[in-house]
This record gives C-alpha cells, sequence and structure tokens, in this order.
C-alpha cells in the first residue's frame, strides 16, 4: 500500500526512541520506512496481545501521520490474522473544522457532525474524566514544546514562531477563535469511535475507515 519513500528524510530511528524507556524496545526495527513500522506493530500486538487497540480514525483525521499510522496498524492486524478486540478510535483534528470539539477547555465533547454519513463504526465509548485525570493530560501535553507558543528555541524560524503566535492572536483575542490544542483536548469525557477488528477485512468497510482505495 505504501512503499519506503512513505516517510521524510529520516534514517536513524534512535534519535526518537533514545528517551524512551520500554522493555518493548528491544524488539522493534531500527530503520525507518513502511516495512519496518508495520513490523513493529506485528511485534508490539503479539507481545501485548490487546483487547482494545487506541488509534486514530483515518477518514477524520487531517493529520497524515496520524492517518498513516493507523493504515500501518490496520495492514499490520490483517497481515497476522488478528480477529479478536476492539479499536477505539478517535480525532484530534477534525477533516472539516479544527476547532472540534466545539466548547470551552473542560466542557463535554460531543459527535461532530457527520453530514457525508462517512463515518461507519459499531457503537461509541464516551470515557469520564476526573478532574485530577483533566489536570495530568494538561501537565502531559504541557510537556510537549511543540505544543507550547513561547519555546523560541524549538522552532528553527524564529518568524515563523512570531507569525504563529500572531495568528493565535488574532484567532483567539480579536476574532474569538481558539484553535489552541490545550482549549480542543482537555475535556471531561474521551470519546471513541468502536469498531470490531474482524471488520477490517471487509474490503469496503475497510476502505470507508481509512478513506484509502
Amino acid at each position: 500500500m505504501y512503499d519506503d519513500n512513505t516517510y521524510d528524510d529520516y534514517n536513524d530511528s534512535n534519535m526518537f526512541i533514545k528517551y524512551n524507556q520500554s522493555k518493548l524496545l528491544q524488539g522493534l526495527k531500527k530503520p525507518v520506512n513502511w516495512n519496518a513500522l508495520v513490523d513493529d506493530y506485528t511485534y508490539i500486538l503479539k507481545t501485548i496481545q490487546p483487547d482494545i487497540i487506541v488509534t486514530p480514525y483515518p477518514l477524520l483525521d487531517r493529520n497524515n501521520i496520524h492517518k498513516l499510522s493507523t493504515i500501518a496498524l490496520l495492514e499490520s492486524i490483517k497481515k497476522n490474522n488478528i480477529k479478536k478486540g476492539k479499536l477505539f478510535l478517535y480525532t484530534n483534528h477534525l477533516v472539516p473544522n479544527e476547532s472540534y470539539p466545539l466548547g470551552e477547555s473542560g466542557s463535554i465533547i460531543s459527535l461532530p457532525a457527520n453530514f457525508n454519513g462517512n463515518i461507519n463504526v459499531d457503537s461509541i465509548y464516551s470515557q469520564s474524566l476526573s478532574q485530577k485525570d483533566q489536570n495530568d493530560k494538561y501537565l502531559a501535553l504541557e510537556a510537549m514544546s511543540d505544543l507550547r507558543g513561547d519555546i523560541d528555541w524549538h522552532f528553527t524560524n524564529g518568524l515563523t514562531q512570531k507569525f504563529l503566535q500572531l495568528r493565535l492572536f488574532i484567532n483567539k483575542d480579536i476574532l474569538n477563535k481558539d484553535f489552541t490544542y490545550y482549549r480542543r483536548s482537555v475535556r471531561k469525557n474521551e470519546l471513541f469511535y468502536v469498531v470490531d477488528v474482524k471488520k477490517i477485512y471487509d474490503e469496503n468497510f475497510s476502505k470507508r475507515i481509512t478513506g484509502v482505495d
């Protein structure tokens, strides 16, 4: 489905995993390419044997890395004939509107509009988050430097940083449109679209989930 040129020009995975202390690292592939990613998923699935797999919903998420990560996961599941378990799908960057979910930080996540009838799932699951869970999630996001607009050194081009700051100021303070990830992500619940793993073997259903022919 995808070849080794799918990824950007990174050929040393150590730059990404050197800070990871998981014992699973010993079985992961070193090359950074599509086949290695699928094989890594295979190793993790066989080692953990999960009943629930949480992953982005490719058709609903506009982030290409999120899309491809799930597509590689589904390829690994099919390759290994895994038919047990549930997929819990979610979206961080809804395709039609980056401002989803609507509402203030700390409010409840509602379902996105399904204008085209393209959301194909078995059920929907909502997991409540306590105030402590919400605080922990906020702190976890705060630890990700790419989400913090005040970290100038994160960007190689200072002008790009200033432009992003100006854009956030215009959207939030002038147009009253807050698109920040903090506003969108820390909520009273986590919302998932549930799909039985067996269904991804149906080619038509799989295409509706991934948006890939």
